[in-house]
């Protein structure tokens, strides 16, 4: 299934080693900084995004009640447990070499912004994107945790802060062991060591009217503080130092690839690498239609609704195209609908080649759509990029063999 989508890849790598050739450097180097400022500015918005949260995050845990207690329980989640949990888990994606991170999820998200998928995504080396988005997840985190730890600071300056705790299936014998053990980093420190009398005089009894031991409420700020530094702040600061340094050598890498003084001779591209796929803005009725641009349902209605289909489905990111109920010797029209902003990707390719038959992709269609949101029409279909659609219309042409379907608003 990959030799037709490597021919392909090869001819439009050598076509853009043509094209790259006839660009001024000084061009390349304006779209690099632009493409580098962009990613920037959106990290820093969300970093910034991110921060908030954590300082609400905090200042909503340990606001505690009337009378100024806090849940200890409520704290040590936030604080302890979550934080070494999400390491542990970071740490054991790393070494089976899964670096998207959280970034990956986001990017998945309807409300991500189109601009951030479009930077993140349209990165052709695979090594400079998954390091790109490992430290974007990383720097998001930190930011996360750095606002926990301004909210924490915050409050203990300018709150009397008493930690108690209760619970109706945990006592003290039971938590000691957790706490203990994740106290082991920072055994040197003995103010910031938990104890089975501490947990046991900060229990709070309220029917029994048990009095607290007031100078234990408040040594509890030292293990959480430690907790902060040891499972979030220290080791996420490692952890975007080494993601921005493995971003940094992956796109000096890439530059330096491309950099023609560096390149092979380019043999001419037959003329054939050029050609577009026929395009159309009308099929027949009652195709099957496969949602890979994770639109909107108002959206894909407005879709189904102009191409008449008789079926659609919703395709998950591993383009999984389902044909059940279908025959391989039955031809009906199937319209795959992507994100024009989008490169075409191997996998996208290998699943068309892997679930349609020879007969079956000369009735397919890729349909590269681009929309836009606002209050009166809502989401509504506009004409896609030129550049983006003939690169859709190259890869129908060399990859597949299909057609292309032009989809904006003056059809839908």
């Amino acid at each position: 299934t990959h030799g037709r989508y490597v021919e392909w890849r090869v001819r439009q790598i050598s076509r853009q080693g043509l094209s790259r050739e006839k660009t001024p450097l000084k061009r390349r180097h304006l779209q690099k900084n632009e493409h580098f400022l962009g990613l920037r500015s959106h990290s820093v918005a969300l970093g910034l995004i991110a921060l908030t949260l954590g300082l609400l995050a905090s200042v909503a845990v340990l606001s505690g009640d009337d009378f100024g207690r806090v849940n200890l329980l409520y704290a040590l989640s936030l604080f302890a447990l979550l934080p070494s949990i999400g390491l542990v888990v970071t740490l054991l994606l790393l070494f089976l070499g899964r670096r998207s991170g959280i970034a990956a999820l986001l990017i998945e998200l309807p409300l991500a912004p189109k601009t951030l998928t479009s930077l993140l995504l349209t990165q052709r080396n695979g090594v400079r994107r998954q390091t790109a988005l490992f430290s974007l997840s990383q720097s998001l985190v930190l930011a996360f945790a750095t606002g926990n730890l301004l909210g924490f600071v915050l409050m203990l300056l300018a709150t009397d802060v008493s930690f108690v705790w209760r619970s109706t299936l945990l006592d003290a014998a039971t938590l000691f062991p957790i706490l203990d053990t994740l106290a082991s980093p920072w055994r040197w420190w003995q103010a910031a060591q938990p104890s089975l009398e501490m947990l046991n005089q900060t229990q709070d009894f309220r029917l029994l009217g048990a009095s607290l031991e007031g100078n234990y409420v408040g040594q509890w700020w030292q293990y959480l503080l430690a907790a902060q530094l040891c499972y979030s702040i220290v080791p996420r600061a490692l952890l975007w130092l080494f993601a921005n340094n493995k971003f940094k050598r992956a796109a000096q890498l890439q530059d330096s690839e491309q950099d023609p003084s560096h390149q092979l001779a380019v043999v001419t591209p037959a003329p054939e690498s050029d050609k577009l796929a026929a395009s159309v803005s009308e099929i027949p009725a009652n195709a099957v239609l496969f949602d890979c641009a994770h639109t909107s349902d108002a959206l894909l209605s407005k879709i189904e609704k102009s191409l008449r289909v008789s079926a659609s489905y919703k395709a998950p990111t591993s383009f999984d195209f389902t044909l059940d109920g279908i025959s391989p010797t039955s031809t009906p029209s199937f319209v795959v609908v992507v994100r024009s902003w989008e490169p075409p990707l191997a996998e996208l390719a290998d699943s068309i080649l892997a679930a349609f038959t020879a007969e079956q992709r000369q009735n397919l269609f890729i349909a590269p759509i681009d929309w836009e949101s606002n209050q009166q029409q809502g989401d509504h279909l506009i004409r896609p990029n030129v550049a983006h659609s003939q690169e859709w219309r190259r890869f129908c042409e060399s990859a597949l063999g299909c057609t292309h379907l032009a989809l904006f608003e003056a059809q839908a």
